[in-house]
């Protein structure tokens, strides 16, 4: 098994929290970002800052710098998770492609309707222009780096689960369930990642 490397470049956070009666946003929401590195691959998860604050935290965290990601996965379309992805002109920018489709079916309809000069119609148009420009992601990202579909927040909302001897860590936006996940006593690492296939 090819050596994984892990590192979390930043924690996200919500613009409010209800359950702390912020009933306003109070802050800019932002997705949180991770970096895997397998082999020569080095994928950055859903760069949820601004460009300017992604370099400072990606160098401070990794010493690396944005022309070393060579791919960017966005978990899913919206704002909070692609904020800083123009730092990443050369890397390759994927996304499931459930919600490749799902986001571009959005963005017609809105389009369509809006008039033909109408800001909203330009910034629209930006939108799916950036979406287009983004690849369906395959299963496998990497050797030890697989796609995990999260279909509810959003259509195509997909993570990444990334094996390791060390264990299992998915990378993703928080999912919203009703009641708890619980696993069963017997169930262990080893069980875990033999449903992975590895």
């Amino acid at each position: 098994m090819a050596s994984i490397r892990l590192d979390v470049i930043s924690i996200g956070t919500l613009s409010r929290n209800r359950l702390w009666n912020e009933g306003q946003p109070v802050r800019t929401p932002h997705a949180t970002t991770t970096l895997i590195r397998t082999g020569k691959r080095t994928i950055l998860v859903d760069p949820g800052l601004p460009p300017q604050a992604l370099g400072a935290r990606l160098y401070e965290r990794t010493g690396l710098k944005p022309e070393s990601v060579d791919t960017v996965f966005l978990t899913n379309f919206r704002p909070a998770h692609r904020a800083g992805i123009a730092l990443f002109p050369k890397a390759k920018r994927l996304i499931h492609e459930l919600e490749q489709q799902a986001t571009a079916q959005q963005l017609r309809q809105l389009i369509d309707g809006a008039p033909d000069e109408d800001l909203d119609r330009k910034i629209l148009t930006e939108e799916m222009d950036l979406l287009e420009s983004l690849r369906p992601a395959d299963d496998k990202l990497a050797p030890g780096v697989d796609l995990f579909p999260l279909f509810g927040y959003t259509p195509g909302q997909s993570g990444t689960a990334t094996i390791s001897t060390a264990g299992i860590f998915f990378s993703s936006s928080m999912v919203s369930v009703r009641g708890v996940a619980t696993f069963p006593a017997t169930c262990s690492f080893h069980e875990a990642r033999s449903t992975f296939g590895v």
